[in-house]
């Protein structure tokens, strides 16, 4: 008489199946923590055309990275990429500001990402600087409103 099959694999089989039916349904790059990235690169967005920057692009994708905003300063004698980093403070947690998630290996790819941009739009005789935009709420679930606090650190890296 033959073994039955563990009902693990079974239920494995079962929840495969349902990440492939949402991967094909939503698309592959959702993740349950997406919709806080999406509401701090909005704010960013928001918080740089008060500054009097114009957004040029948002996600601009490279082979070397993707920049989530491309601006151009009032004057026009700037381009500053923006990576944006989103992130819920939970009271009584430890963590780290958000700005700390840009390392060394960050940074070089927006480098690159950011010749490959500056050569392929003509931008030789600009400026062309990468700044980081920390975007924090205070709560759960409530990235919907306003956020506590926006940190705009100019010029991490500038291009020669």
């Amino acid at each position: 008489m033959p073994v039955p099959k563990p009902r693990v694999r079974v239920r494995s089989r079962i929840a495969r199946a349902a990440r492939w039916l949402l991967r094909l349904l939503i698309g592959s790059s959702w993740k349950p923590s997406s919709h806080v990235g999406i509401a701090g690169e909005r704010a960013a967005a928001r918080y740089m055309r008060a500054k009097g920057y114009r957004i040029l692009a948002q996600n601009a994708r490279t082979h070397a990275a993707e920049v989530d905003l491309v601006c151009i300063t009032r004057d026009q004698t700037t381009i500053s990429l923006v990576e944006v980093k989103a992130r819920v403070i939970v009271p009584g947690r430890d963590d780290p500001k958000a700005e700390s998630a840009v390392n060394r290996s960050k940074t070089a790819r927006l480098i690159r990402a950011a010749k490959l941009l500056r050569n392929a739009n003509g931008w030789q005789h600009m400026r062309v600087r990468i700044d980081i935009i920390a975007v924090e709420w205070d709560q759960p679930r409530s990235t919907r409103k306003s956020p506590s606090r926006i940190r705009h650190h100019e010029g991490i890296a500038n291009l020669p």
